[in-house]
């Protein structure tokens, strides 16, 4: 089994099941890459606003930042924010404080 290296431990795995692949068959439109470094800076923005998010929870907002979400310049653009899952001395290792 190939080996895979992130700083997402939740975004690992590469099989999923029937149900949630016909799902993303089905809703998904497109898939947006953004890389370990750019999801260690979102955390550390998240942060310093005050919410701790793990690197997986930060993605969709990785992505918004990055410039990768076309079309969004004037509307309300709503990005879910999630995984609370990370321990203090993982921050900690994650942005270097």
């Amino acid at each position: 089994m190939p080996t895979l290296s992130s700083v997402n431990r939740i975004e690992l795995y590469y099989i999923t099941g029937k149900i949630p692949y016909a799902l993303c068959r089905q809703f998904v439109e497109e898939v947006l890459l953004v890389s370990d470094d750019e999801m260690v800076a979102s955390v550390k923005m998240l942060y310093e606003r005050g919410l701790k998010v793990e690197p997986a929870g930060s993605a969709a907002f990785t992505a918004l930042v990055q410039g990768r979400i076309k079309d969004v310049a004037g509307k309300k653009v709503v990005i879910v924010i999630t995984g609370g899952n990370i321990t203090p001395p993982e921050l900690d290792k994650l942005i270097g404080w």
